[in-house]
């Protein structure tokens, strides 16, 4: 009966989406990546990955990412300044599994005055988009993480 909702429909099982959790543990390697000076991670390859992969990549926070069919897993190169520090400072998960943050597009332009300089990646109903694409589109949904 776990696997069914109320109404005793089943729910489908998705392993091409990444659950709150998911993206937190990928963050937490990206981050203790970012702070012991690696060149690359490794990590499995989902949907959202790829998506949350492009915008960081357009953003210049990582250098790029190769997908390994064999291993099912992604290859991810951080990028690093002149002086050899990661570009990375700090990553911060916001949604969890049991509170979720749900922002319209009044806090999104109150986040992009506040914060200028800083990525957010928010999960909308278009799929995982930058804060600023969200403002753009004027969608609003849930804030997954920021980086700085």
């Amino acid at each position: 009966m776990k696997n069914k909702n109320q109404y005793g429909i089943r729910k489908p099982i998705s392993y091409r989406f990444m659950s709150i959790d998911q993206i937190k543990l990928f963050f937490q390697h990206l981050e203790f990546a970012a702070s012991q000076k690696r060149l690359y991670f490794t990590f499995t390859k989902t949907n959202d990955l790829g998506a949350i992969l492009q915008i960081l990549q357009k953003a210049h926070f990582i250098a790029g990412y190769t997908e390994d069919s064999d291993t099912n897993q992604f290859k991810i190169f951080l990028t690093y300044d002149i002086q050899g520090t990661c570009v990375i400072k700090e990553v911060k998960t916001v949604s969890s599994v049991r509170q979720r943050i749900i922002i319209n597009t009044k806090q999104i332009k109150a986040y992009l005055n506040d914060y200028p300089y800083s990525l957010a990646l928010v999960r909308t109903r278009n799929g995982i988009m930058n804060i600023r694409e969200c403002w753009e589109n004027r969608v609003g949904g849930e804030l997954i993480a920021y980086i700085k």
